[in-house]
């Protein structure tokens, strides 16, 4: 007996369902209730334990544009321009409260699903009625159905008196849904499946039996609650498209700012090299006041050595041969320190 592989119940009459159940329209043994329990498993949704608050919002922020676009942001306000990352920071801001405010109606969603429910219901077990935990039951088990009650899984029903469903949350009739427990043939969809009581659903009026055909997650209502818990956004070339354009956006920033980097760091280091260059002067003897053009630098006057002029701006400019460091040792002997 395999419930899940028996979609289309509503093709089959009572007793072929209660045959393919294993079942008797006496309810189930309790040597079976048990055998069945630990296949089954208990009737019950699962629960997700919900994400905090800060998680959700956090995880409006995990996408390669946004970190580009806070990145950016960032700059512009290092560089001064204040309106600039004002109106980036907007844009970010705004994106991530609609999606934190789409994942907070979700799971409010899911929420009520789970208050849709019951706690306890009418089972024929040996075949005597029971008040059970709605928990308990197994596939096969027959339950009794009154006005006022959820259904507490899906069933075929097996009789029928006078018996009315809503079923809005499911179908979205906003009237009660009459039912019957005649077979209905072929592919039938689920709103017009008159033989059958979904779990969740309200009965209005009447009574009625029913088999039970399918428990917790494998109900109609578990998979509504499995969609739910499981919504992502639909993924469209657009955003396919844009994924992949933040990627390629991403990869393109650090690689132009590595060669930046790279570039702005040799260039400084050989006009440092120049400055020293410079500042040592021309002269490699033993003479720390010789400089470029054979001049000697002395506090207060200056003199030609080696047979030479003395070192003017012309010499200087003539010879080539004076730099930065020598041009100042010039101007500085040409006008000593009054002190």
């Amino acid at each position: 007996m395999d419930a899940s592989a028996r979609p289309q119940w509503h093709n089959d009459s009572g007793v072929a369902a209660l045959d393919a159940l294993e079942s008797q329209a006496e309810g189930l043994t309790s040597e079976q209730v048990a055998a069945r329990r630990g296949r089954f498993g208990e009737n019950r949704l699962l629960e997700q334990k919900p994400r905090s608050v800060w998680r959700r919002l956090a995880s409006q922020f995990h996408n390669v544009l946004l970190y580009i676009l806070l990145a950016a942001a960032l700059l512009a306000l290092l560089l001064g321009y204040y309106s600039d990352a004002t109106v980036i920071l907007l844009v970010v801001v705004i994106n991530a409260l609609v999606g934190f405010v789409q994942e907070g109606k979700a799971e409010a969603a899911l929420r009520s699903i789970q208050c849709m429910l019951v706690s306890h219901c009418q089972v024929l077990r040996d075949g005597r009625p029971h008040t059970l935990e709605a928990s308990e039951l197994v596939p096969g088990d027959v339950v009794i159905l009154a006005a006022g009650d959820r259904v507490p899984a899906d069933l075929r029903l097996l009789q029928v008196r006078e018996l009315y469903c809503d079923e809005a949350m499911l179908t979205g009739e906003s009237v009660p849904v009459a039912k019957q427990q005649d077979s209905l043939p072929g592919d039938v969809p689920l709103a017009e499946r008159r033989n059958m009581a979904w779990m969740g659903s309200l009965v209005t009026t009447g009574s009625a039996q029913g088999v039970v055909v399918a428990t917790g997650m494998a109900t109609q209502l578990g998979h509504i609650g499995n969609l739910v818990a499981t919504v992502s956004a639909p993924v469209t070339p657009l955003t396919r498209a844009l994924t992949r354009f933040g990627h390629q956006l991403a990869l393109l920033i650090i690689v132009v700012s590595g060669i930046g980097l790279a570039w702005g760091g040799r260039h400084h280091g050989a006009g440092a090299r120049r400055i020293v260059t410079g500042c040592r002067g021309g002269g490699g003897g033993g003479d720390s006041g010789r400089v470029a053009g054979g001049c000697h630098h002395y506090p207060g006057h200056r003199r030609a050595t080696d047979g030479q002029e003395p070192c003017g701006d012309s010499q200087v400019a003539r010879s080539g041969s004076a730099r930065f460091g020598d041009c100042d040792l010039l101007r500085q002997d040409r006008h000593p320190d009054p002190q």
